[in-house]
């Protein structure tokens, strides 16, 4: 379903440009969270190229950028940067696909994000489970209430709910 065959069926719509402004937003954030090195310069110059040429595919090397970048550094069960890092990655994967396909000058219909929005969160709440399950055995922690153990089981959850929710609404 795209932007401009959603808006025709009605609903709220802003301009399309908003969906650059709001993936520089989230790349921002995701540099803030990193440390200031070569390659967070890089991702985040990337960032800003993505927004001006979204034809060019260059959202998908910032992103690539931001990935590899993490694999450098040696992320712990009880570090933050891995757990934001995945959703921010998904959130930039979303924008960029619905930008890189709505013209600047057109409007975008919000409810055009809804089904990438909730097949995202399903896939970000999997990608979560299985990277707080990866570290923790990296770590060889003990089955116990560490940080990933609570991350993972929350992730399972919410899995678990989003799924229910998608079977709930197809009965219907």
């Amino acid at each position: 379903m795209t932007a401009v065959a959603t808006l025709a069926g009605g609903g709220r719509a802003v301009p399309a440009w908003s969906l650059r402004v709001a993936f520089l937003l989230v790349g921002a954030a995701l540099v803030a969270t990193r440390p200031l090195d070569p390659a967070t310069v890089a991702a985040g110059g990337l960032v800003v190229l993505a927004a001006a040429v979204p034809w060019a595919g260059v959202a998908w090397a910032a992103i690539a950028v931001f990935g590899l970048d993490q694999l450098g550094d040696a992320a712990s069960v009880g570090g933050w940067h891995p757990y934001v890092l995945l959703p921010g990655l998904v959130a930039l994967h979303l924008l960029a696909s619905q930008f890189a396909i709505t013209p600047v000058s057109a409007r975008f219909a919000l409810a055009a994000l809804r089904r990438p929005a909730v097949r995202a969160g399903v896939v970000t709440a999997a990608g979560e489970a299985a990277l707080a399950v990866a570290l923790w055995a990296q770590a060889g922690v003990h089955l116990g209430w560490s940080p990933a153990a609570v991350i993972a089981a929350a992730a399972l959850l919410a899995l678990a709910g989003l799924l229910f929710l998608r079977l709930l609404s197809r009965r219907r």
